[in-house]
């Protein structure tokens, strides 16, 4: 038994020695700190490889025929149902995405939700490829009161009620027989019952611009901006537009670009109002190689001339993704920027890339930026992004 003591305190005297004269000891430990898990409140919306995965998920807790065919609607629908609801199956799969984050973390998910069994579809899905809607903010404007100013549907004023009218005036010669898909928003929280209801007071998703693979973003209300149209990739130049499964995004990589090369686009003019006001927007990258994106803000871009308009960079308030180094990642929010010190102001919002081609190493990265969105008022669930077949 003595033995076996004396062994024990020499190989602990023995470590402590080591760890005395170890240089690297104080690196290890931040190393070890570094994997630690931790907090962080982020904005996520919930991609197609993620319906993907929660199909799987539910089609495993399936019990019968009628459950598989719903967990399988999960992936081809792009939306949870009555049968599997985002209750359970979301956070399972916001742990398995986000695994370095704690149980201290917060997330503000956006999802699709069918509130109804959608199998019937099936059998009048030609007349909904003819008759497809979405809700525009004129329409919720027509609508007044305060749906007119919070640019969704409310309990007071909901869905049911208002859709009907605006159908009749989109589809004036609709007969019995004939069926609209239409996507809309809808709040569960009344304006005038005393809780705070955020509300979107800049939104590009990029849906309305035409796919341009050639000419790029130069279009209505976004401005381009080419710091150096003399660099040796100004035929690289412009954010094309698009497409993937109808979803419409700005891309731009230094690929190709036959050497530097550095491209903007900027927001058209933004009213900050008083209050809370928050940038969020999502980011999708692929065959990273460097961090070659940036956002930057100004007070004072006259909306012709950027090079005389002072820019503040902002990017560090982001997260942008470093990762896949080929191939292309999954669409990931970016998190979260407080422009509440703008308020009362005009700002301009610019995503600035910067790459080269020809350098060593490369700085090709590609980025897709999408869902940007400033709010006014506090992060909570503003609505539900709706699909109903009327």
């Amino acid at each position: 038994m003595r033995t076996v003591i004396k062994n024990i305190i020499i190989a602990a005297q023995a470590g402590l020695l080591l760890l005395a004269c170890n240089p690297m000891s104080d690196v290890y430990q931040k190393l070890d700190e570094a994997r630690e898990p931790y907090r962080e409140d982020i904005a996520y919306t919930l991609t197609e490889a993620d319906y993907t995965a929660v199909s799987n998920a539910a089609l495993a807790l399936a019990q019968n025929a009628a459950d598989s065919a719903a967990a399988k609607r999960i992936k081809s629908e792009q939306a949870f149902n009555p049968t599997f609801g985002p209750e359970n199956l979301v956070p399972a799969q916001l742990s398995a995405t986000f695994k370095a984050l704690n149980k201290k973390s917060t997330a503000q998910v956006t999802y699709n939700h069918n509130l109804e069994n959608t199998a019937y579809l099936e059998a009048i899905k030609d007349s909904l490829k003819s008759h497809t809607y979405t809700v525009t903010d004129d329409d919720y404007a027509a609508i007044g009161g305060s749906v007119a100013n919070v640019g969704y549907f409310i309990p007071s004023s909901p869905a049911t009620e208002c859709i009907p009218n605006i159908l009749k005036t989109q589809y004036p010669s609709a007969t019995k027989g004939d069926y609209a898909f239409v996507n809309y928003k809808q709040s569960n929280l009344e304006p005038a019952d005393g809780t705070p209801v955020p509300k979107v007071i800049f939104e590009e998703n990029w849906n309305s611009y035409a796919k341009d693979d050639s000419v790029g973003l130069q279009i209505a209300n976004w401005y381009a901006y080419i710091p150096d149209t003399a660099a040796a990739g100004k035929d690289k130049s412009y954010w094309p537009i698009k497409e993937y499964k109808g979803d419409r995004y700005p891309e731009f990589s230094a690929y190709n670009a036959q050497g530097s090369v550095e491209s903007w686009i900027i927001s058209p003019k933004i009213d900050i109002p008083i209050g809370t006001n928050t940038l969020l927007f999502d980011v999708k990258v692929a065959h990273y190689n460097a961090t070659c994106l940036s956002v930057k803000l100004s007070t004072d871009f006259d909306g012709s001339d950027a090079s005389v308009a002072t820019w503040i960079d902002i990017t560090s308030n982001f997260i942008l993704p470093k990762e896949p180094t080929s191939g292309y990642g999954k669409l990931l929010s970016a998190g979260t920027y407080d422009l509440s010190k703008y308020a009362g102001q005009i700002i301009y919002i610019a995503f600035a890339y910067k790459g080269n081609s020809t350098s060593d190493p490369k700085e090709t990265t590609t980025y897709q930026v999408e869902n940007i969105k400033i709010i006014n008022g506090p992060l909570v669930d503003l609505f539900e992004q709706r699909n109903d077949v009327y």
